[in-house]
């Protein structure tokens, strides 16, 4: 008896399937279209912005308090530590506003400090292409990358501090002279 309903059920069974499978496809189907259109609205929208931007400034023609910036500058800001890096960028952020520059960290993930070739293609890209943030400064512990390489007419400037360590004064080295004081 149950033989039987198993075979009956069978056809049911395998209809019941293959019409899940139909409509989760049809699910998905419509959620990539969905999201293409999105995709599509947002990059129209990113572009018309860009654009307002542009004319916004061409129209002025200066930034800041009037002084005159080449729109294409790029400063590369490598942090080292140990250098004042953190006063040097804190700095920087207080006088971007004022004087029409933009300052931005470059987030590398972990202690990865040369892009892969991929990534530096792309910021590259970026970097060269985003009208709305020039002149910028754009600092993180990253190597150096070479817009050349990447075909780029435009070419950042590179600015590094080092420390001048003459006289090493750490603590470690210290204590064995107080300790003989006392």
């Amino acid at each position: 008896m149950l033989l039987k309903f198993f075979n009956q059920g069978y056809r049911i069974w395998a209809f019941a399937v293959i019409l899940l499978f139909v409509v989760i496809g049809t699910f998905i189907q419509f959620k990539f279209v969905k999201l293409e259109e999105s995709r599509n609205a947002l990059e129209a929208m990113v572009a018309r912005l860009q654009l307002a931007n542009n004319l916004l400034v061409e129209e002025r023609g200066t930034r800041g308090n009037g002084q005159n910036f080449e729109d294409g500058a790029i400063v590369i800001y490598n942090r080292v530590p140990k250098t004042a890096s953190t006063s040097f960028v804190n700095v920087a952020y207080d006088l971007c506003k004022r004087n029409g520059f933009n300052v931005l960290h470059l987030n590398v993930t972990g202690n990865l400090h040369v892009m892969p070739i991929p990534d530096q293609a792309r910021f590259v890209h970026n970097v060269t292409h985003w009208n709305a943030k020039k002149p910028g400064l754009y600092h993180g512990h990253v190597a150096f990358i070479d817009f050349d390489k990447f075909g780029s007419s435009q070419k950042p400037i590179y600015l590094n501090l080092f420390a001048q360590t003459t006289r090493p004064t750490s603590v470690l080295l210290l204590l064995p002279e107080v300790w003989r004081q006392l």
